[in-house]
């Protein structure tokens, strides 16, 4: 080598220099490299809590990262990077050491990969980590394992939060499945996902047979499409109740009342339904309606018995009331005889009148009487016949067959307080105008009667009027005093125009 130098030239010499030079600066630009890919494993591992190592199997050796020290927790003393394989058995949990051992043989003797989770104890203070460890064997050419490297990665929070989760699914199954209402989860297309408990003891199925059956299918009045329909409702408003009758394995029916909301389960929108058995509210519900029927009857029956009773009492009134008016009407027609007998024995021309007069007061009431005994109304009878009648009798009685009496009464039906003292009114109103008005008996009286805001009725004649001395407010005769008396028993008023004849307008 020296003699090799020596043949070179001094310019052979700086170029061998400055290929050596390059070489250094490659390998400084390497291990820098090298030193930076060393701290960012480093730093990587420090973030994901696993730590590197490798197993020299023939000198029995581990080689460890600093994250994997730190992990298990290597004591001051032990800060070194190679350790022994049997000092690992010391930091392992013993009870999951032969677990570790066992698939450590299983590894090397190819059975399967080394991937494990087991716990350790760690050096420092004695706290116990949970670790997952993935290991690969390198094997020389004849299949002998001469290395075996890996990863061990600290799970202990990702355990924690798994028991913590796992849990709260405990929980949440236990409050799921203690429920008392039939609890159905299904995706937006109708399919279960979940069932609770008392479901499958309500419906007869085993959980697995519930799991992806459409809810139509359970249904007794719905079909797919309807079931579409209300969970497009439910997916639109968010909720929805309603009732619903679902079929067990062996066909029974169960009534139920559904609240179904809308929720995410498992990341996914769904609807979770809560189903109320109401089958005793049901039976209840029937059992109220039988006896609503039943009252309902006993009601009608009742009803018909007193409309019978009332209708038989008040053909008994009727009975009682015609014998009362038809005695009525006998004993006026008594006494109109009697008076009749009794002004024969006269003379006297006034006393005969007043006799008459007298008559024809009792007649009008007799009408009346006679009127409500003809007529299927007791308590009223049609006014237009009433005094239509009224007009031809005194027409007739006072003989004035060339006096035309016109009648335009509408045709009210008026209770018989009303109708005496107005049918005593136009008596007398028409007897005056049959008996003074016309000297040549050829007249006209018109008779109206009519309603606007009260009731109406008008009497006048064409004749030669009534004298103005006489004071219709303060009369001496009887006559107007008497229409003055019914005047006021009907709170009414009375206007007297002399024009063209005599005219009565009486409002009450």
């Amino acid at each position: 080598m020296q003699e090799e130098y020596q043949n070179k030239s001094k310019q052979e010499l700086i170029q061998d220099l400055k290929k050596c030079q390059q070489q250094i600066n490659y390998l400084q630009e390497r291990n820098e490299d090298l030193q930076k890919n060393e701290t960012i494993l480093s730093e990587a591992e420090a973030l994901t809590h696993t730590g590197g190592w490798e197993w020299d199997i023939e000198n029995n050796k581990l080689i460890v990262s600093n994250e994997w020290r730190a992990i298990h927790g290597c004591k001051d003393n032990s800060k070194r990077n190679v350790i022994s394989i049997d000092h690992l058995a010391t930091i392992a949990h013993p009870d999951d050491l032969p677990f570790i051992k066992k698939a450590q043989k299983d590894a090397l003797e190819g059975i399967k990969p080394y991937d494990i989770e087991h716990r350790i104890i760690r050096q420092n203070d004695g706290e116990v980590k949970h670790l997952k460890v993935m290991g690969k064997v390198e094997r020389d050419d004849n299949g002998k394992p001469v290395k075996m490297y890996g990863v061990a990665q600290d799970i202990t929070e990702y355990k924690e939060l798994k028991e913590k989760l796992q849990r709260t699914i405990d929980e949440y199954y236990n409050l799921f499945d203690s429920m008392n209402d039939a609890v159905f989860v299904h995706d937006l297309d109708g399919y279960l996902l979940d069932v609770n408990k008392h479901a499958v003891d309500v419906l007869g199925y085993t959980k697995e047979e519930l799991i992806n059956k459409h809810v139509a299918e359970l249904s007794d009045i719905e079909d797919e499409k309807s079931t579409i329909d209300k969970i497009s409702h439910i997916n639109n408003n968010k909720q929805l109740k309603f009732e619903s009758v679902k079929l067990t394995k062996n066909d029974e029916k169960v009534p139920f009342e559904v609240n179904s909301t809308l929720v995410l389960y498992r990341g996914n929108p769904a609807i979770l339904s809560i189903a109320r058995n109401i089958t005793e509210r049901k039976k209840a519900e029937e059992e109220i309606n039988k006896y609503a029927e039943q009252l309902k009857n006993i009601n009608d029956e009742l009803e018909t018995r007193v409309s019978e009773q009332t209708e038989q009492i008040r053909k008994n009134e009727r009975i009682r009331e015609l014998e009362l008016h038809h005695r009525i009407k006998n004993n006026l027609q008594i006494i109109n005889s009697l008076i009749n007998l009794q002004f024969e024995n006269f003379d006297d021309e006034d006393v005969i009148n007043a006799f008459r007069d007298t008559q024809n007061r009792v007649a009008s009431m007799s009408l009346v009487h006679q009127k409500l005994y003809q007529s299927q109304e007791l308590n009223n009878l049609s006014l237009n016949d009433y005094i239509k009648d009224l007009a031809e009798n005194l027409n007739d009685l006072y003989s004035n067959s060339n006096t035309k009496i016109n009648v335009d009464v509408q045709d009210f039906h008026l209770g018989i307080d009303t109708i005496i003292p107005l049918g005593m009114i136009v008596n007398e109103i028409v007897s005056n105008s049959l008996k003074y008005a016309f000297s040549d008996d050829n007249g006209i009286i018109n008779i109206k009667f009519y309603s606007n805001n009260c009731y109406v009725l008008i009497i006048e004649d064409n004749g030669k009027g009534i004298p103005d001395n006489i004071d219709i407010e303060n009369p001496d005769t009887l006559g107007l005093q008497l229409i003055n008396t019914l005047i006021k028993q009907l709170n009414g008023e009375i206007v007297l125009d002399r024009k063209n004849g005599t005219k009565f307008i009486i409002r009450f």
